[in-house]
């Protein structure tokens, strides 16, 4: 069973109780981190820990602005587990601290669809969480009950404020990193996560994406419990919008509007073909429908193409997945290889 961790109250309380019983995993998931965005492995060229905290700090007022209630809770995290506010801010936004960082592109992860409803059931959002090998460990499932807005299922890391969930309305947010040629001093994915499982109408939600000045290129999947999804292509400088219809949506971690495409960096060869395939085999894989939630965690178990296992030199892993049934109050996690364990179900 995934570690679940309830957090409840405001801003301070809830970001406290998150460090204080995470810290000795966000301390080893920092380390890991900061190695990986200076070492030259993600970004392209060798970073010292002064440039990479100052880049993050640059960020801060942005998160302000965008959400104070989360910065808080960040900063009370942070504090809570003996960090600084960027530390956390790089341990949560991490694939958008590379776009700030990078000289070039060598990454490349996860795999989301979102199913329309239909006469046997309501839509699912389903996804893998790829991400370097070292990263399973530390995912954690969040229950957060707040002082005001929708309860919400969260699927997280530790020290990370949110990366895929489902709210007590019905409102799910799944993602997929992109890869910006440049990156801004904005806000960074996690908070643009839990800021939509604070909304209650998909239209919000949308417009809340599409209006943020984002750090970082990246992919974001929404849909509500009556089967209204998007799939926004969101780089800082640009964002795309296409409305769930009658057929599947698909997106791996290359652009696939032309709008995005002039924004994004040049993927390497490995990176592409692994982003075309997985998208390609989704895309198959879903085309006889319908999908019910089993098919859909079987899609994300399909390996080698969609469940990924460790390979030199960046060791990308599917470290956990997720499905979602809104209409059902349902999500399903695993935590690992999808191939090798089990989902846990969640309700509210």
């Amino acid at each position: 069973m995934i570690r679940t961790i309830d957090l409840t109250g405001g801003p301070g309380e809830r970001g406290a109780t998150h460090g204080s019983v995470l810290r000795e995993e966000i301390h080893a998931h920092l380390v890991q981190r900061m190695r990986l965005a200076g070492d030259g492995s993600w970004s392209g060229q060798r970073l010292g820990r002064e440039r990479i905290l100052e880049e993050m700090e640059l960020s801060l007022n942005a998160h302000d602005r965008f959400d104070s209630g989360l910065l808080a809770e960040c900063e009370a995290l942070a504090y809570s587990a003996g960090i600084t506010l960027p530390e956390a801010i790089l341990l949560g936004g991490f694939t958008d601290a590379v776009d700030l960082l990078r000289s070039r592109v060598a990454e490349d992860d996860c795999t989301a669809v979102i199913v329309p409803p239909d006469e046997t059931h309501g839509p699912i959002l389903a996804q893998t969480w790829d991400m370097h090998d070292t990263a399973a460990p530390y995912v954690t499932m969040l229950h957060i009950r707040p002082e005001s807005g929708p309860p919400a299922l969260v699927f997280t890391t530790a020290g990370c404020l949110g990366q895929i969930g489902m709210n007590a309305t019905g409102i799910c947010v799944g993602i997929n990193n992109l890869t910006a040629a440049e990156g801004a001093h904005g806000v960074s994915w996690p908070f643009v996560v839990r800021a939509a499982l604070g909304l209650s109408r998909i239209e919000d939600v949308v417009d809340m994406i599409t209006g943020t000045q984002l750090m970082g290129g990246h992919n974001f999947m929404v849909v509500d419990a009556s089967g209204l999804g998007y799939n926004i292509e969101a780089m800082p400088q640009k964002t795309v919008v296409d409305e769930l219809g009658s057929r599947p949506l698909v997106h791996t971690n290359h652009c696939l509007h032309a709008t995005t495409k002039a924004y994004e960096a040049v993927i390497t060869t490995d990176s592409m073909v692994s982003s075309r395939s997985r998208y390609e085999r989704a895309v198959r894989l879903l085309a006889d429908g319908p999908v019910s939630v089993g098919d859909a965690m079987d899609l994300l178990r399909d390996e080698p193409v969609i469940c990924r296992r460790s390979e030199a030199p960046l060791n990308i892993e599917s470290c956990g997945a997720v499905v979602m049934n809104p209409a059902d109050g349902e999500l399903y996690a695993c935590q690992g290889v999808p191939a090798d364990v089990e989902f846990d179900k969640f309700t509210q």
